[in-house]
């Protein structure tokens, strides 16, 4: 009985079909990895603001770093996880210039952000990138500063933390080429992206 081989023409024709596949289900791939590292950033940001919001039922106040306003600064931000983490904050080397005053903000050393895989004074995004921090620093039950991206005056919030996502830039003013820039952005707060208008809308 003579063996069935497979000729040239039918190798290269399996060989199409596992190209033609592989085509259409890589971006299905691609598109499940970075919804996922989404979906990572939002439970770090919950994560996040839930120790903030422990920081202040504890203590009366929110953990706003010396010197801080609405928006921190990266170096006021590593204050923020220090003090977060019951770290001494005085001999921080990436925040020299920030008083020594912070080190007494968490007194008791409750650790109130505690997660494996984090540095000393490091929490960061799925791409690696700083969370952005907005905190009521005056308690007037509002945050003026809007995130880019969000189609709102102000926000009837204590505290808004928030990733500038996988592309890890914004579009300030929403103008072309790229009004889409905004999109993947994963903010404390629950949001529509409206195509319409190329915004963020809060879901109330």
């Amino acid at each position: 009985m003579k063996k069935r081989v497979f000729t040239l023409v039918e190798l290269l024709i399996v060989i199409g079909i596992i190209i033609i596949l592989s085509g259409v289900l890589l971006p299905v791939l691609v598109g499940a990895g970075k919804k996922a590292d989404q979906t990572k950033a939002k439970a770090e940001i919950t994560t996040l603001v839930n120790a903030i919001k422990h920081f202040e039922s504890t203590y009366g106040v929110l953990p706003i770093p010396d010197g801080a306003g609405e928006v921190l600064t990266p170096a006021e931000y590593t204050q923020l996880i220090l003090i977060l983490q019951a770290e001494n904050t005085a001999d921080d080397a990436a925040a020299t210039a920030l008083t020594a005053a912070n080190t007494n903000k968490n007194s008791r050393k409750v650790k109130f952000l505690d997660i494996v895989g984090n540095r000393r004074g490091v929490y960061v995004d799925p791409w690696d990138r700083f969370y952005n921090v907005l905190l009521d620093h005056d308690y007037n039950g509002e945050i003026t500063t809007i995130p880019n991206g969000v189609a709102a005056t102000s926000l009837r919030y204590s505290i808004v933390v928030w990733s500038m996502g996988p592309d890890g830039r914004v579009n300030a003013n929403n103008t072309a080429p790229e009004l889409k820039r905004n999109r993947d952005n994963v903010y404390s707060f629950n949001t529509i992206w409206d195509p319409a208008t190329n915004c963020h809308n809060i879901d109330r």
